[in-house]
């Protein structure tokens, strides 16, 4: 052994009892689940992060499951949707009501992120949105 690896061996030592940051980013995309960092693709949200559990060290997994909400919209919520929030007077209070209603709708966990919530308890977990540069750089 030289001194190089033996002060190696002592960073790693110090680092160990170190717990893990940041965040993984996982996006829904049509039926699939998609791992930001990699680019990989699922079918179940599970299997996305048994995927990034087993590479990468994070301790909070912000989701974005807008893409499985709309996709699970019937047409007239969907006609609604674009009225509201494509309109060019955001101010208007007369839809503030249907904003809020659609708001916690796309941010209230699915059946699928509440049983990944509850089997992994040692994440945190987000939901959020991500731009779509963002879903395209991973899918790329």
């Amino acid at each position: 052994m030289n001194l190089k690896s033996i002060n190696n061996r002592i960073k790693r030592l110090e680092n160990h009892g170190r717990k893990a940051t940041g965040t993984m980013k996982i996006a829904s995309a049509w039926n699939t689940w998609i791992t930001l960092k990699d680019g990989e693709q699922f079918e179940t949200l599970e299997d996305a992060i048994k995927h990034v559990k087993s590479k990468y060290a994070f301790n909070t997994i912000a989701i974005d499951q807008v893409r499985q909400v709309i996709d699970s919209l019937t047409t007239d919520q969907l006609r609604e949707i674009a009225r509201i929030f494509g309109s060019d007077n955001q101010d208007n209070e007369q839809d503030e009501p249907a904003r809020q209603k659609y708001y916690k709708i796309i941010f209230t966990p699915g059946n699928e992120i509440a049983a990944a919530k509850k089997k992994h308890p040692e994440y945190k977990f987000e939901l959020t949105s991500f731009s779509y540069d963002e879903k395209n750089e991973a899918m790329n």
